[in-house]
């Protein structure tokens, strides 16, 4: 049985597909090649901790439909690594019951919200941190440094009005998505890492929990109690399901 997109996610995709159709997909400064913290064959894995659930298309970086997919509260994202060339890291990533095969990180962010053109890093950015911090303030989002556990990340956020826009927190050694959030329209989401075969530091096992937390309290600056309230039930009911 094939999956119909839900007729009020239409008009944004449409919006969001027209204005990037005129720029094209871009994360990379032409200045200087990107620089990679992460290897083909490693792989991690993302729990979606909130989210629209609005069942939408995915499209290629030609901008082809691919296929639907939902990222419901609970699911989980993968991705694999596959290849390094270039300018552009691209892997194997399944999300809500889609298989997509070799493609680009600029491919996943522009599908999951997680960049805002031309900053468009997905799930791994590159770690020439000062290029990709030109790339994201030229963009209007704003960076920062800072530490989750003995973990040091960079953080580049930006909000347009509302909850519109992205917060993103990245493993500053090896560029791996720690936290991700990102809304457009009627499509959210947000993501926190829960496992991964990349070495990135002593408190792996409690990414789950302090990505949840740090995410709550950027939240709770920038959106207002009432997002907080509903992420935190959220963390809390999983929490509870788990004794």
């Amino acid at each position: 049985m094939q999956m119909k997109v839900r007729r009020e996610a239409i008009p944004v995709l449409l919006l969001i597909s027209t204005l990037l159709l005129a720029y094209g997909f871009s994360s990379v400064s032409a200045a200087e090649s990107p620089i990679w913290g992460v290897k083909p064959g490693q792989s991690a894995q993302w729990l979606v901790m909130a989210s629209s659930n609005v069942t939408t298309m995915w499209y290629s970086e030609t901008f082809n439909p691919v296929g639907n997919f939902s990222a419901p509260v609970g699911s989980s994202i993968n991705l694999t690594v596959t290849s390094i060339v270039g300018g552009s890291c691209r892997g194997n990533v399944a999300v809500g019951g889609l298989v997509l095969t070799n493609v680009s990180m600029a491919e996943i962010s522009f599908n999951l919200l997680l960049g805002w053109y031309p900053f468009q890093p997905g799930f791994v950015c590159p770690v020439n941190w000062d290029v990709q911090k030109e790339n994201a303030t030229g963009n209007w989002l704003t960076v920062k440094e800072s530490r989750i556990g003995n973990i040091e990340v960079i953080i580049f956020q930006g909000l347009l009005g509302g909850s519109t826009g992205t917060i993103l927190t990245y493993d500053k050694a090896t560029g791996l998505l720690i936290n991700g959030y990102g809304s457009f329209g009627k499509f959210m989401i947000e993501v926190t890492l829960m496992s991964t075969s990349i070495d990135i530091g002593s408190v792996q096992s409690g990414y789950q929990e302090l990505g949840a937390g740090y995410v709550l309290v950027e939240v709770a600056t920038m959106l207002g109690a009432a997002v907080v309230i509903t992420v935190f039930i959220l963390v809390i009911r999983r929490s509870a399901s788990k004794k």
